[in-house]
């Protein structure tokens, strides 16, 4: 409408209709008629309506599942190293108490929200099995070297408990390795050890075979075992292996498992069973003894040792 016509029209409607209304209807016809304005919508962030852990609280070696409500979103996350998911669920397997957050994005932006899994330990009842192959070494007027075969667990070991002399508490308590070295002993005097594995609730098995040894004689070196292997150290039920040894500032020497006094450097053995011998070598200066297993398996050593028969 251009300034002329809408002067004329404004004198007219001035004096046909009541203020009010002239006013309504000029204002009607400058925005073009009655035609109403639509409102653009504003884009919102995307809603996470719910996010859960079902079960909340799981024995570690469990798992739990996330599951989720979210609408708005073109994407999704969740972080403890899950990433990116689709659908409305995830399975997750922690290790430890963790809490998850997930995060919906869109183009306007994001929105998270979180899930704590908790974890609780294992109930662990089972003891470790005994330790095997207690050996002692490095024997001086003062003091030695034990050492023995780790034990296994159904969980793991934690470390072991050492006993000397058949005493009700340990005199030391090892959580590296599978070695301990005892001293302020007593030259030219006789003692024997155990040794007990435990895990980490607290199971503790029954204490291992005790090793006897004696400490040197001032003036007198104690026993050395430079070697004592098993050729082969692999066998098959029924086969044989030699054990084979060389030993200095001893007078005599024993080996367990039934075999007892022996002389020269080597010895024939045929176990029907894994077995870990105990060279003991003895003399002036004390005992030493030093382990050596024999793997016996209960098949075939390789493919290339089967019996085969081509067919056409």
């Amino acid at each position: 409408m251009n300034p002329t016509t809408e002067n004329i029209t404004r004198r007219f409607l001035h004096r046909l209709l009541p203020m009010g209304l002239g006013l309504a209807l000029l204002t009607t016809l400058a925005c073009g008629g009655d035609k109403a304005a639509t409102p653009t919508p504003t884009p919102t962030a995307p809603v996470i309506a719910t996010f859960a852990a079902a079960p909340a609280t799981i024995t570690a070696g469990q798992s739990s599942t996330l599951s989720w409500s979210v609408s708005g979103h073109t994407s999704l996350a969740i972080n403890q190293s899950v990433g990116t998911v689709t659908g409305t669920s995830q399975t997750v397997s922690p290790t430890s108490t963790l809490t998850y957050t997930l995060t919906a994005t869109n183009a306007t932006g994001s929105s998270t929200a979180t899930a704590t899994v908790t974890v609780t330990p294992a109930t662990d009842t089972e003891s470790p099995s005994v330790p095997t192959g207690l050996a002692t070494s490095n024997i001086t007027t003062t003091g030695l070297t034990l050492t023995w075969t780790a034990a296994t667990d159904n969980v793991a070991v934690t470390g072991y408990r050492v006993y000397r002399n058949a005493a009700a508490t340990p005199i030391a308590t090892v959580t590296t390795g599978t070695t301990y070295t005892d001293t302020g002993l007593s030259a030219a005097t006789a003692y024997s050890y155990t040794v007990a594995a435990f895990d980490a609730s607290g199971n503790v098995s029954a204490q291992s075979s005790p090793r006897s040894v004696t400490t040197a004689t001032s003036g007198n070196p104690a026993p050395v075992i430079a070697s004592f292997t098993a050729t082969p150290a692999t066998i098959l039920v029924g086969q044989s292996c030699t054990l084979t040894w060389s030993v200095t500032n001893a007078t005599s020497l024993s080996i367990d498992n039934s075999i007892g006094v022996v002389t020269g450097t080597t010895h024939t053995v045929s176990p029907t069973a894994t077995t870990t011998y105990i060279l003991t070598a003895t003399g002036p200066g004390g005992t030493t003894t030093r382990t050596v297993t024999v793997t016996v398996l209960d098949g075939l050593l390789d493919e290339s040792d089967a019996d085969f028969t081509i067919t056409e």
